[in-house]
This record gives structure tokens, sequence and C-alpha cells, in this order.
């Protein structure tokens, strides 16, 4: 008798543990579903942002609406055009990226579509991809028309750190090419100085 009701707690406990598991299942499936929403609704404001500037300086409306190139003779409207481009560039990167993690997104078609646009109207983005596509390479896969790969590429400020912490890497190895390294270590040594 007393292993019967011994029994029967165990299960009832492995039970209760089992709902536990499938109800904590549940609220980690949503919370992951809200975090990427998020992510994606952040991204989408940066774009929202840039276009704000356009908004509120006119004279920037043709370089990324109207297919015009920027001024050769007006350095400084030249100057803004290509920083707009950037900061387009690096939005729609950032937008395609976080969407790209949203599996089941329903903008994904929609937002690539909206990125082959504005190479369209706007040269400057279009040549700052041609120019720098490692900079960035989910967007310039969209560019080129290519699917995306499974494994997602060093963003731009990614690589900015990683290149920034080569200094870091020299004192700790020698991080030198191996031809300068030969080229040092094979220079004879001073002769000694006398005493």
């Amino acid at each position: 008798m007393l292993a019967i009701i011994a029994t029967s707690a165990v299960v009832v406990s492995v039970l209760v543990l089992a709902w536990q598991a499938r109800e904590q299942a549940k609220q980690t499936a949503l919370a992951n579903d809200l975090a990427r929403e998020e992510a994606l609704r952040h991204a989408m404001r940066s774009i929202d942002a840039v276009l704000a500037m356009i908004v509120e300086h006119p004279r920037l409306h043709p370089f990324f609406r109207e297919g015009a190139t920027a001024p050769e003779n007006d350095p400084v409207l030249r100057g803004q055009v290509e920083d707009v481009a950037e900061l387009m560039a690096e939005a729609l990167q950032t937008a395609i990226r976080a969407n790209d993690k949203v599996p089941d997104g329903p903008d994904k078609d929609d937002l690539e579509a909206y990125a082959r646009e504005v190479f369209a109207c706007s040269p400057t983005v279009d040549a700052l991809l041609v120019a720098h596509p490692d900079f960035w390479p989910r967007l310039t896969a969209v560019h080129r028309g290519e699917r995306p790969t499974t494994h997602a590429a060093l963003t731009w400020p990614e690589r900015a750190m990683k290149h920034a912490a080569i200094p870091f890497r020299r004192r700790l190895g020698d991080a030198r090419p191996k031809a300068e390294q030969e080229a040092t270590d094979s220079t004879p040594a001073a002769p000694p100085v006398a005493p």
C-alpha cells in the first residue's frame, strides 16, 4: 500500500514537472518573439530617422528620391549627401539583419524591395555599396540579388572593433607578417659596446 502511494506521488510530480516545462517553453517562445519584434521596430526607427533628415532638409530629397548624383561643385552639399547615404545604408543593413532573425517576418520581401528602390533612386547609396561591399555585407547581398547566407557576417562596427584590437593583440604576441618577422630576426645584432 505504501509503495502504491509513493509511486502515485512520483507520477503526479513528474506530470506537474512536465506541465511546468511546457508552460515555461511557451513563455520563453513568447519572450523571444517580443524581443525580435522590438529589435525590428528599433531598426525600422533608424530608417525613419534618416527619412526625417531628408524631409527636414529638402535640398537632400533629389539625391535620395529622384536619382540625382551628389554635386561635384559643392563640397559641403556633397559631404552631407554622402553622410546621409552612409546613415541610410547602415539603417537598411540593420533593419534587414533584424528582419532576418524573425523567421516568419511579414516584411522580409517588402524591406528588401524597399532597399532595392533606395539603390535605384539614390546613386550615392548605390555607389557606396559598390565601393565598400564589406561595410554592409547583408545589404550588399540584397544589392547583388543574392539570398542571405545561414551565418551572419560581421557588421561594420564589429569589424571596426576587431581591427581596433590589433595593437593589443600585437602586445600579446607577434602579429607582424611573416616576411617582416624574418627580416627583423635576420638583422645582425649590434656589436657589444665596450665599457
